[in-house]
This record gives structure tokens, C-alpha cells and sequence, in this order.
């Protein structure tokens, strides 16, 4: 992820939502974000939160990732 101001482009490929709190403090607070190999967002948080910065993605987007995996084509999920 490369924000705007610094010359990132504006696309998909660039781009997560965040809350208006975390978009003006998670840098400066020490937060990085990318994007993984899944095209989702992870953030990586600084050392003085985790000391390994371990990424990190939101539990909803985790939750609907594994419920995708356990569904096979055809099949529906009762909701």
C-alpha cells in the first residue's frame, strides 16, 4: 500500500477501508498495511504491539474467507 500523498496510484489494487480514526492514526501510531497474496488487506502492527509484527486481517473478512473455503460450488449455506 502506497497512499496517495505519496504518489500511490488510486486503484483497487491499492486501496482497503479504514474508519476515519484509524485512516488519520495508523501511521502514526506505527501500523503498516499491504496487500497479500489473496488480494485482502493486512495490517502489520509496530514492534512495541507485537515484537514479531505479525500481519493481521480483519476477523470479518477472515470469517468470510473460511466460510468460502468450506463451500464447494453448488452447494448452499443456510443462513
Amino acid at each position: 500500500m502506497v497512499p496517495w500523498i505519496e504518489g500511490g496510484p488510486t486503484d483497487l489494487n491499492n486501496l482497503t477501508l479504514l474508519c476515519i480514526f484509524h485512516h488519520h492514526n495508523f501511521l502514526a501510531r506505527g501500523w503498516t498495511c499491504r496487500i497479500n497474496p489473496d488480494g485482502l488487506p493486512e495490517w502489520i502492527p509496530p514492534r512495541w504491539v507485537d515484537r514479531d509484527q505479525k500481519p493481521l486481517i480483519n476477523t470479518r473478512i477472515q470469517a468470510a474467507r473460511t466460510a468460502r473455503k468450506q463451500t464447494r460450488p453448488g452447494k448452499r449455506i443456510k443462513c
